[in-house]
């Protein structure tokens, strides 16, 4: 019984959590991050301040977190790709396909992604560019797989990468 009021009161937390987040996202998105305060956030929930910070002591917080659900939507659309075990065509056309899913559907986050940078402290920045490095990295695997298959022919794979995700990401 007292499992199941902890699973549950875990649960509770996870849901004011979720909500709390987006409408940060929203507000981030239409104000910015700079233009949005915790007050119109505590205000736009319907909550006092105090119910706000509990959950999230400062602003800086809610944009990290938005962050890291950002980069885990871009992992995910990779990794999906991944798995699939295919050839490095398709395996490029679903991570194609599944990033620009993403870009689709969730537009307010990723907006708030480029947009807010500058916003990010360089220690956190640090570590969603080791995300960003790994990522990087493993569809450049890909492309040179492809290479040494003799089924692409570009001259560098990396180069190939940040072509390939520049113009994903400005579509």
């Amino acid at each position: 019984m007292k499992q199941r009021k902890s699973a549950l009161r875990e649960e509770i937390e996870a849901l004011k959590r979720r909500q709390i987040l987006q409408e940060a996202r929203r507000l981030f998105f239409t104000l910015g991050y700079h233009g949005t305060t915790m007050d119109a956030i505590s205000e736009a929930l319907g909550m006092g301040k105090p119910f706000l910070y509990r959950h999230f002591p400062t602003k800086l917080d809610l944009l990290t977190e938005l962050y890291d659900q950002a980069i885990s939507m871009s992992e995910d659309a990779l990794n999906r790709a991944l798995a699939s075990g295919r050839s490095p065509e398709t395996t490029i056309r679903d991570f194609v396909r599944n990033y620009l899913e993403v870009g689709v559907t969730e537009r307010e986050i990723v907006t708030i992604f480029f947009r807010e940078s500058a916003s990010v402290p360089p220690a956190k920045m640090h570590r969603l560019n080791e995300h960003k490095r790994a990522f990087d990295k493993s569809l450049t695997d890909v492309i040179q797989g492809g290479i040494d298959q003799g089924r692409f022919s570009v001259p560098n794979a990396r180069l190939s990468v940040y072509a390939l995700v520049g113009m994903v990401n400005w579509s």
